[in-house]
């Protein structure tokens, strides 16, 4: 059969761009290397059959506003987000959390008005989400795009220092910024915890069932459109792909140079040669006996925790992974799914999930040091570990190539790597090469479960002449 379009890989960027081309009436063949589709967004039986454990991402701020969701329509498709009251707990000592609430007063009255003043505003700012998944592109709202880009480029140090007098509201913001596994110190580190942080109005959800129901969905639409999906099929060179087509990498530029070779030209192929990754990421996944034992009930009501006793430990745990160093006592990203889906597992059986940054390449288990870093916030949390599954960082990458040295971002959030992602352009998925598109979270606007980098691939295709 001839196909227009060709889709290499099946994350969520490659099945968002397949989505848009099958459902514009393309003939569209998806080919993943791996057994099933989803790359960073699946979900296994590893523990058991009935308990569903997401391999990777976990909960989906980015995905609940993603205008590409909202456009292919995922929940007629299966997808359906359980959002929490909480979008997230932090977590300083047994006695001490605080809440980032959806509710707007509720969030003002234990963050204060500081955090409204300075993160609130984005949440409601009309549109600016949207334009911030389409930047480098000139944004529709320029007002409230360059306000957040003057906070957006700034360090996480000096933004929360002029932001906020108290410590904890500042280690909340500083952990959530950490999410871009930058130093409190680089510039531009704020942009990431800027954009979750206005997210915490509409919510930080996680997918019904897990992660591997976005995915299924975004395959779901392919299908339904009459395109074609082929698991288990390996590209190693452009030579395995049809012709003529168009083709679009849900890939690392590492990846894709090696698939592509010598078709690039020699000063783009220097350039993503050049892109750099960040620091790996050690998880750690619990079968538990009964929830963690938090004294704060409202653990119970979020899918998220960070924990950290105070800003320096995060700005120290971000800068030891960033300098090749494995933190001696991590900040703690993790989440609870069954304490608000109870689909995730049979009754009397309970997972959770932790993570923090190591160094790139990094094969040593850390997971001792996380658990004690839980069990310091939830005193009795080892009595209810039944199981546990360490994923190291550089296990990461033999998970998925697209995870470079354990980088699940694909791609260091750094100031140029945010304004050019890969290369500097205004349509950084398009590639010199006519009809061959790069649509991985390694083009803008980078990591997440959204699809908008597949998204952009397959609007700008759509528009522009067939491959002849």
């Amino acid at each position: 059969m001839r196909y227009d379009d060709v889709v290499i890989g099946a994350g969520p960027n490659g099945l968002t761009a397949a989505a848009l081309l099958a459902r514009a009436g393309r003939r569209v063949l998806v080919l993943e290397s791996g057994p099933t589709v989803g790359g960073g967004a699946r979900t296994d039986e590893a523990f058991g059959t009935g308990i569903r454990r997401d391999v990777c991402s976990a909960v989906h701020p980015t995905g609940l506003a993603s205008p590409a969701f909202a456009d292919l329509a995922l929940s007629g498709h299966g997808l359906e987000w359980v959002v929490p009251r909480y979008s997230l707990m932090h977590g300083f000592a047994p006695d001490r959390a605080l809440g980032l609430a959806r509710d707007r007063r509720e969030r003002e009255a234990e963050l204060g008005r500081s955090w409204e003043r300075a993160v609130g505003w984005a949440g409601r700012a009309p549109g600016l989400v949207a334009d911030v998944f389409e930047l480098p592109r000139p944004p529709r709202r320029p007002l409230s795009t360059a306000r957040f880009a003057a906070s957006a480029g700034l360090p996480v140090a000096a933004f929360t220092r002029a932001a906020f007098r108290d410590d904890v509201v500042r280690t909340v913001f500083a952990a959530i910024a950490a999410h871009g596994a930058r130093p409190s110190s680089a510039p531009a580190s704020t942009a990431a915890g800027l954009l979750l942080a206005a997210l915490g109005e509409p919510g930080w959800p996680v997918a019904r069932g897990g992660s591997q129901s976005i995915s299924d969905a975004l395959a779901a639409v392919v299908v339904g459109h009459g395109g074609t999906i082929e698991t288990g099929c390996a590209i190693t060179d452009s030579a395995q792909l049809p012709a003529p087509a168009r083709w679009f990498f849900d890939t690392s530029p590492r990846t894709f140079v090696e698939i592509m070779g010598e078709r690039l030209p020699a000063r783009y192929r220097r350039r993503l040669e050049r892109f750099r990754y960040g620091p790996g990421t050690c998880k750690v996944d619990f079968r538990l006996s009964e929830p963690i034992p938090w004294a704060d009930p409202r653990f119970s009501e979020t899918a998220t925790f960070h924990l950290a006793a105070d800003s320096r430990q995060v700005a120290v745990a971000e800068s030891d992974a960033s300098a090749g160093r494995i933190p001696l006592r991590p900040w703690v990203l993790g989440g609870e799914p069954t304490r608000i889906d109870s689909s995730r597992a049979p009754s009397g059986t309970h997972l959770a999930w932790a993570y923090c940054h190591v160094p790139a390449r990094c094969d040593v288990d850390v997971s001792e040091s996380i658990i004690a870093e839980i069990e310091r916030c939830a005193p009795g949390f080892r009595d209810v570990i039944v199981g546990r599954i360490v994923t190291t960082g550089a296990a990461q990458e033999r998970y998925n190539a697209n995870f470079v040295g354990g980088d699940i971002g694909c791609g260091a959030t750094t100031l140029r790597q945010l304004l050019a992602r890969p290369v500097p352009s205004p349509n950084p998925q398009v590639t010199p090469v006519p009809g061959v598109y790069l649509c991985s979270a390694a083009t803008a606007p980078g990591g997440g479960v959204h699809g908008m980098s597949g998204y952009r691939a397959a609007r700008h295709a759509l528009a522009a002449p067939a491959a002849p």
